[in-house]
C-alpha cells in the first residue's frame, strides 16, 4: 500500500508559469450563428485570441475537493475590446477501479466585457459559459483513464489544504500472462 499527498502550494507551483510567461495564444474558430453573434457581442472573433492570466490561477485544497480560481483577460488580434472573465470551478473526484470518477463539478463565472452588446448578454452568457466549464470538466475527467496493466485500488481523501491518494497498484495476472507468452513466441523464433 502507498500513499502520496499533494499540497495546494503543489498544484500553485505548477501553475505559476502559466502567469509568469505572459500572455498566449489560443485560435478561435470560425462559427455559426447564433454562436458567432454572440462572441462578436463581446468583441471576440474567429482568429488568434490573446488570452492573458490576470493573476496567478489558485488552487486551494479543502475537505469537500478543489477549488481553481482563474483570473484571464481574452481579446481578438487586432480588437481594442477585451472580456474580462473571473471563474471558480469546484470539484472532488476519486478513483474507481482504473478510472478517475467525478463526485461533483460545478463552476461559477463573471463576466467583464467593454463591449455595450456584451453586457447586455452578460448575464446569459455567464450561465452558458459555466455550462460549457461543468460539461468540458466532466468530460476531462471521464477521458482519465489509468493504463489497464495495473489493477487499482485506490481512494482520494481530502484535507484542509492537501489531498491525499493512496490504494494498492497490482499488475493483473491475465495481462502477465500475456506478455510472457509473446516474449516466449518471440524468443522461440530468433531462435
Amino acid at each position: 500500500m502507498a500513499f502520496v499527498r499533494f499540497t495546494d502550494d503543489f498544484f500553485n507551483e505548477m501553475f505559476q508559469p502559466l502567469h509568469d510567461n505572459g500572455p498566449f495564444f489560443m485560435s478561435l474558430p470560425e462559427m455559426t450563428f447564433p454562436k458567432s453573434a454572440a462572441l462578436d457581442a463581446f468583441g471576440l472573433r474567429p482568429g488568434p485570441l490573446e488570452v492573458e492570466l490576470r493573476k496567478p490561477v489558485a488552487v486551494s485544497i479543502h475537505k469537500t475537493g478543489v477549488t481553481i480560481r482563474i483570473d484571464a483577460r481574452a481579446r481578438s488580434h487586432g480588437n481594442r475590446h477585451e472580456l474580462i472573465v473571473k471563474s471558480q470551478v469546484s470539484m472532488k473526484v476519486d478513483i474507481k477501479e482504473n478510472q478517475l470518477v467525478l463526485l461533483h463539478g460545478s463552476a461559477k463565472c463573471k463576466i467583464g466585457p467593454s463591449t455595450l452588446w456584451g453586457k447586455v448578454f452578460r448575464r446569459c452568457a455567464r450561465k452558458k459559459l459555466e455550462e460549457v466549464i461543468e460539461s468540458k470538466l466532466k468530460k476531462l475527467i471521464d477521458k482519465m483513464v489509468i493504463p489497464g496493466v495495473v489493477n487499482i485500488v485506490a481512494t482520494i481523501s481530502y484535507y484542509e489544504g492537501s489531498l491525499e491518494i493512496g490504494g494498492n497498484l497490482s499488475l493483473i495476472p491475465e495481462l502477465i500472462q500475456e506478455i510472457l507468452k509473446r516474449y516466449q513466441t518471440k524468443r522461440l523464433i530468433n531462435l
